[in-house]
């Protein structure tokens, strides 16, 4: 049985493992990320080769979200902020101007 705390994503595991797991999490129990102390779920993701970024640690790559992890990046196609709708990665960022930011 899943519960709603397995969704967390833990970024020192390989991105690839981390995007088959928010697609084996939608729609229950979301697969998702703390951000300004809220919770952020994620429905889409992919996998990238950005090896530059540390675990966890937040860039931004063709106007689309991108969160480091142990082996690769994962690029956060559509999320959910907390309180809003669903959206693209990219309308998220035009409101989260400090995505980037430690």
């Amino acid at each position: 049985m899943l519960t709603k705390e397995q969704g967390e994503l833990d970024f020192n595991l390989p991105a690839l493992h981390l995007e088959r797991k928010v697609r084996a999490f939608y729609p229950w129990p979301s697969a998702y990320l703390r951000w300004n102390g809220e919770w952020l779920k994620i429905r889409k993701s992919a996998v990238t080769d950005v090896s530059e970024l540390q675990p966890g640690e937040r860039a931004v790559r063709n106007q689309t979200p991108l969160v480091g992890t142990s082996k690769g990046a994962l690029l956060l196609l559509d999320v959910q902020p907390a309180g809003k709708n669903w959206m693209s990665g990219k309308d998220f960022l035009r409101g989260a101007r400090n995505w980037a930011q430690a």
